[in-house]
């Protein structure tokens, strides 16, 4: 599944070089706070990798070895229950029947790594973009007159 995501965060400039009076001046207010949901978001992710980045270096290789072979123990099982699963429905002459969703935002293993995404719109849209298996790209349009 692809998923492309363009978002346009133009007009949080300062109000007072700007004069932005009414409905520019609180357009720029939320911009400028959901630029700052997504600066907690990101330092809360980083936080998140760096810890579990940390954990995995204190790991000896011979642990670290046994936890692949569990890992690819447990992914085995999933698949032969799925397979019988299948194999049990045909036999029957029925079908499942289900959506399959993209699958869920990964979560951290950890309650001390939470990620604020629901604080503001946008980091509620780009939550998908942030973590997981995805390639994020941002461009930002700077000047220094600003």
């Amino acid at each position: 599944r692809a998923k492309i995501t363009l978002v346009d965060l133009a007009g949080s400039e300062k109000t007072e070089t700007a004069q932005t009076e009414g409905q520019g001046l609180l357009e720029g207010i939320n911009i400028n706070k959901s630029l700052s949901c997504l600066g907690q978001c990101i330092a809360a992710l980083c936080k998140a990798a760096n810890r579990k980045d940390a954990e995995e270096a204190k790991k000896s290789p011979e642990q670290r070895e046994r936890e692949a072979k569990e890992k690819a123990e447990a992914e085995e099982k999933k698949k032969a229950a799925e397979e019988k699963a299948k194999a049990k429905a045909k036999k029957k002459g029925e079908s499942k029947f289900g959506m399959k969703t993209g699958g869920p935002v990964k979560r951290i293993e950890k309650d001390a790594d939470f990620i604020p995404f629901r604080d503001s719109v946008l980091t509620w849209i780009l939550r998908d973009s942030l973590v997981g298996n995805s390639k994020t790209v941002m461009l930002a349009a700077l000047s220094p007159a600003a």
